[in-house]
């Protein structure tokens, strides 16, 4: 991929014009010349820049997402580096056709295992998988599988308002330990405004946890003021929540070192972080 949306072919040992004019008995030959025993390897990669149509989908792999394009086969020599280019038709693209990013780390493992390829273009052989990505498709497992992990999130929901507090204060401190912090001290008895006072190892960060059964806006925008005003040496605080009133219905926090947890968030966390049973076992 390049930033003056074309692709790039090296291979400055090979005639440009033998290629250009399909002379693909000649090229193997001078391939055989260059590369001996990998001949074949080599002379393929070539052939398919060049004959490829506008049909052919190309991808890499750039940044930690999937870039995706069609090319027109106008073959340009670039003089300078000797190099060989065709232009991309519109622009390359790192989105399904939804404009959600194609990233890497939510790819099938059978497809970025192309990444290894020890060359420059390779056929897909993951070819449904990436059409379906690119496509924004699911398999219908894959709908059934989150069809049940929504449901579960939220059939577990109600069971988290019945907690008692200490129980959904436990809770919470579960969480962040699955998450790997490490809780230094318990001050909800001594200070109003901190129930959990937690260190990330990694990061060396402290930061500050609020845990409420019910609240409301009021009470959000006042823990927010006090952490501004008081809490330094921390640096991000975070306030939980099961049983919002409507005042906080569609609240969405803007400071980034201020975490809001509501009523889904957090149902969410306990099925990530596998303490569904754990609350099952606390109200049955």
């Amino acid at each position: 991929m390049t930033r003056d949306q074309t692709l790039r072919l090296g291979y400055n040992e090979i005639d440009f014009e033998k290629c250009l004019r399909g002379k693909w008995e000649e090229v193997k030959q001078d391939a055989v010349s260059q590369f001996g025993k990998k001949a074949t390897f080599h002379f393929t990669q070539i052939r398919y820049f060049y004959e490829e149509g506008k049909d052919t989908l190309w991808v890499t792999f750039y940044g930690g997402k999937l870039w995706w394009c069609f090319s027109d086969p106008k073959i340009t020599f670039v003089a300078s580096d000797k190099s060989k280019i065709r232009p991309v038709i519109d622009t390359w693209s790192c989105t399904d056709k939804y404009g959600k990013e194609l990233q890497e780390t939510k790819l099938s493992g059978r497809l970025t295992s192309m990444r290894r390829f020890q060359g420059t273009i390779c056929r897909v052989k993951e070819l449904d998988y990436l059409l379906d990505k690119i496509n924004g498709r699911t398999s219908a497992a894959l709908n059934d599988a989150e069809q049940a992990y929504l449901a579960a999130v939220n059939k577990l929901l109600p069971l988290i308002q019945q907690l008692t507090w200490k129980d959904f204060e436990l809770l919470a401190d579960l969480i962040f330990r699955q998450a790997g912090w490490r809780r230094l001290s318990e001050l909800g008895k001594t200070q109003k405004s901190i129930d959990l006072d937690l260190w990330m190892p990694l990061t060396n960060e402290r930061v500050l946890v609020q845990i409420k059964s019910t609240a409301g806006l009021d009470q959000v925008e006042s823990y927010k003021e006090t952490y501004h005003r008081d809490m330094s040496g921390y640096s991000r605080f975070f306030f939980i929540v099961h049983t919002p009133n409507s005042s906080l219905d569609g609240y969405e926090e803007t400071d980034e070192d201020f975490t809001f947890i509501g009523p889904l968030s957090l149902s969410r966390l306990v099925v990530d972080y596998g303490l569904t049973e754990w609350v099952m076992s606390k109200v049955s």
